[in-house]
Order: C-alpha cells, then structure tokens, then sequence
C-alpha cells in the first residue's frame, strides 16, 4: 500500500490519496465543499466554477456512498481502487474492479448487476452476447482476489457449480446467479470468522475454541441456511441476506451451554478448522447451473 501512493506527480485526471490539495470538509454524512480562495485562471475561470464544471460534489458523494455501502476493513485502498475503476477503459477490467467493490446484499446490487450485463452486450466486438469463456474468467477472478483463506477445495467446488462452458451463452439469471454466489461465500466467510473471534472473546481464548461450543455455531449456520436447500425453492434464486442471526440467539445459545461445556471439555478447534467446516454448510446452497 505505501508504495502506491509515494508518487507527488499526479497523472492529468487521476485521482490518489497523494493528491491531497482537497477543500472538502464531511460533516453529518453530508458534503460541503468549503468555498475555494477566489483565484481566477488564464481562462477566467475560478476555482468554484472550476469544481462545479468538473461536478466534484457527485464525484466525492458518490464515492463515499461507496464506502458506506460496502465499510471495507481500509477505506483508502478502497477508495484508491474505486477511482481506478473510474479509469478503465476495458470493459472487462473495469467490470472486475467494481464487482469487486460491490456489496452482493445491498439493494443496488441488482442495479449494478443490470448495468454490467448490459455492457458487456453492448460492447462486444463481434456482437455476440456474453459467453461461457469471459464469464468463467470473471468468477475466477473474483475468487482469487483473497476470497477466503480456506481449503481451495471450496473454490474448486463453488466454481464448478456456477461455471459453464466456454461457448454457452449466459442469460442474466445466470450470470447473476455466478456473480452472487462468489461474492456471497466471501461474505459468509468474513460472518464466520466474526462469530468465531467473537465466540473467542466470549470465552476468554485466542487461538483455540471449545468443540462443543463452535459446533453450536455450526448448527445455527446449517439452520439459517435451511431455506435455500429446500426443494421447492428455484434453482436460480439465492437469498440476498445469507446470514441472520441475532445477537440475542448466539449469545443466550452460548450461555446455555458455555459453563458445562467448559468444564467437561477438552477438545478444541482452530479458525482455520472452524472455516473448514463452515463453508461446506454454504455450498450446499449453490444449485449446479442446468
């Protein structure tokens, strides 16, 4: 990250953190643009003219309401990817980066879901629409972009569920359905790793948690997911909010069963153990594409 951004030279139209020459002022989830000193260009143009031309309010609103949307663990290399995407002119790339940076159980997601799809139609060279092959590629893609930090099985497993060939035509159900499902299991991963370090915290522990108690979680997770298994439910709907669970629930479950539980037992599990066994509970959501 620090490299990134060491460059004082800003490329003409490039937005960087090291660009720091700003005049925005965030107050109360608000944006006022404090006013600019009054220095007249060669054109005759001011500095507020200038920043009401070039729309800078948009431009900053719309990228904080990105952040809020997504709270990202660091907000400037958020940012700095967010305006990146502004910058790309390949509509795969560009496609990529915001998937990447897109929330799945955000009510924009089908909007932005809707746009991507049509700009792949529209821009394909030949004309022909989406295809097995790029559509493929961009779920990959998204998987190895630290999707989760557990067995590549599970990846291998989710991708060969929502893949197709490379020939195939893809409808926007479908893809929909890939993208989602992908973006969908890094967020189910990063719920389970905050139950376990949250469980950990409960029971004063660090590296290692009581069996007995993560197979508690485990059992909630099976039965906050049921719905999606069931047969009747459509082979290409997912439910856009994958987990929830009240914090009342965990934390009453917990109780119930914490002062036996840590009398009696000695068997104990590791986060990455705890992942392992997790994330197949989401897999069994993903229905093979026909």
């Amino acid at each position: 990250m620090a490299t990134r951004f060491q460059g004082k030279t800003v490329p003409s139209g490039r937005l960087t953190p090291s660009n720091s020459a700003s005049s925005s002022t965030i107050t109360n989830s608000t944006i006022s643009l404090s006013s600019p000193t009054i220095i007249v260009s060669g054109n005759g143009e001011t500095d507020q003219i200038y920043l009401e031309r070039i729309k800078a309010r948009e431009i900053i609103s719309e990228a904080l309401l990105q952040v809020t949307r997504s709270k990202p663990e660091n907000p400037i290399d958020f940012l700095y990817s967010y305006f990146e995407s502004q910058c790309q002119t390949d509509p795969y790339e560009k496609t990529l980066t915001r998937l990447r940076l897109a929330d799945p159980k955000h009510p924009s997601f089908n909007s932005l879901i809707v746009e991507l799809y049509s700009n792949f139609n529209t821009l394909n060279d030949n004309g022909l629409l989406l295809k097995g092959d790029i559509y493929n590629k961009l779920l990959e893609n998204l998987c190895n972009n630290q999707m989760w930090s557990g067995s590549k099985d599970h990846r291998t497993t989710l991708l060969s569920r929502v893949s197709l060939r490379p020939n195939d035509a893809i409808s926007f159900n479908v893809f929909k359905y890939g993208i989602q499902a992908v973006l969908l299991a890094k967020e189910f991963d990063k719920m389970v790793r905050s139950l376990y370090n949250s469980l950990a915290n409960h029971t004063g522990t660090s590296s290692e948690i009581d069996r007995s108690l993560c197979e508690i979680l485990l059992q909630m997770l099976t039965d906050s997911l049921e719905i999606i298994i069931k047969p009747h439910v459509d082979a290409l709907s997912l439910h856009e909010s994958i987990i929830k669970l009240s914090s009342h629930q965990v934390k009453q479950s917990l109780e119930e069963h914490w002062s036996q539980s840590k009398l009696i037992s000695k068997n104990r599990i590791t986060l990455e153990e705890f992942q392992n066994l997790a994330m197949p509970i989401y897999l069994k959501t993903i229905k093979k594409i026909p």
